[in-house]
């Protein structure tokens, strides 16, 4: 049997140095060695190993010596760590700085809102003379996520990372009216989210381009939220509705807030008070606004809908080419309701159809023909 010895040496630490690895050496005694070396310092090391004062082959070795893993050295960060609400069918990421966390593996597990197993990507990044590990998955289910994040086997700090998947295009908006409401009246409408999942449902109101308001909600069930406006101004009213700090597609919502009341109609060609003259064109004009009006113009055998020519907001025109003689009636109606001046009757007449029964050759003065 020959003599064997260890010896550590270090490029930073001298010959001696209690922080050196610690060695010892067991006899077997079948022709073999245990040695253990026993580092309390991280760092590199030369492993010298002698045989009868002679290094054997290969010596010296090489050690690397790892702290062990630190996992409050773990700096994790991120959009979804500080707002928890994300789309669905968008990548949610964050990233782990695992630098000064010591030796150790990254894991990552993640479940869905039916706590089933979802699929979580991990890539490793060294940049600047740091360590990071990105972190990846995609949420396909609306609801609550759980992603634990472990680094040597230990829970990182502030893990397990809870967050919400929302799909805003999945919210149902029902009973907004289309076009325009009389003043004063109450408009109703309800927002459904039950397939949207679960976040914060606002309504903006803005009031003639003014500083939008915050719209409360009346009541609320089952997920479906209910809201009420009071038509208090006359113009144009818009909605937006925001779920998760998303705007919904179909915004801004928008509605014409109107005042039968301030309309109103008359004949301009010809002349208040005149017959109208079959298929010659006649002129009337609207005043007061142009939203939502309709004009209807009937006779006896037909009935139609007459196009409104825009001057302006609060002036407009429309014609009128009547077909056939008679009693005709013009209809105007401002969000449902008649104008003043409406509904206008008027007489069709043909003055080409007017003949003379019986011409006299002659007449004499003074004597009635």
């Amino acid at each position: 049997r020959g003599l064997l010895k260890m010896e550590c040496t270090s490029d930073i630490l001298p010959i001696g140095d209690p922080r050196l690895p610690k060695l010892t050496i067991r006899d077997n005694n079948n022709g073999t060695y245990l040695m253990h070396v026993l580092s309390q310092e991280p760092g590199h090391y030369l492993l010298h190993i002698y045989w009868f004062k002679q290094p054997i082959s290969g010596s010296p070795f090489s050690i690397s010596v790892r702290p062990h893993p630190d996992t409050s050295k773990c700096i994790s960060s991120g959009r979804c760590l500080t707002k928890t609400t994300v789309l669905l069918n968008l990548p949610v990421e964050f990233t782990v700085d695992t630098t000064d966390a010591g030796h150790g593996k990254l894991t990552a597990v993640a479940t869905d809102p039916q706590q089933r197993a979802v699929r979580v990507s991990i890539a490793r990044e060294e940049r600047d003379g740091r360590t990071l590990q990105h972190i990846k998955l995609v949420p396909r289910v609306v609801g609550g996520y759980t992603i634990t994040v472990a680094w040597g086997g230990e829970i990182t700090p502030g893990s397990p990372f809870k967050f919400n998947a929302i799909d805003p295009s999945r919210c149902i908006v029902s009973q907004f009216p289309k076009g325009s409401i009389p003043l004063r009246q109450m408009l109703n409408f309800t927002v459904d989210i039950n397939m949207a999942g679960i976040s914060p449902l606002i309504v903006m109101v803005t009031e003639n381009y003014n500083k939008p308001w915050a719209l409360k909600v009346i009541t609320a069930s089952n997920n479906i939220f209910e809201y009420c406006y009071n038509a208090k101004k006359v113009g144009i009213i818009s909605f937006d509705i925001s779920f998760g700090e998303n705007l919904l597609n179909q915004c801004p919502f928008k509605v014409a807030v109107i005042d039968p009341s301030q309309c109103s109609l008359s004949i301009k060609d010809p002349p208040p008070g005149k017959y109208l003259i079959v298929n010659r064109e006649a002129i009337f004009s609207l005043s007061g606004t142009n939203q939502d009006v309709q004009i209807i113009a009937k006779s006896q055998n037909s009935e139609q809908i007459l196009p409104i020519l825009s001057h302006s907001e609060s002036l407009s025109f429309c014609l009128y080419t009547p077909a056939e003689i008679g009693q005709h009636t013009v209809h105007v109606t401002c969000g449902g309701a008649n104008v003043k001046g409406s509904p206008l009757d008027l007489t069709v007449i043909d003055p080409s159809m007017c003949v003379f029964n019986t011409v006299p050759r002659y007449l004499l003065v003074g004597t009635p023909a």
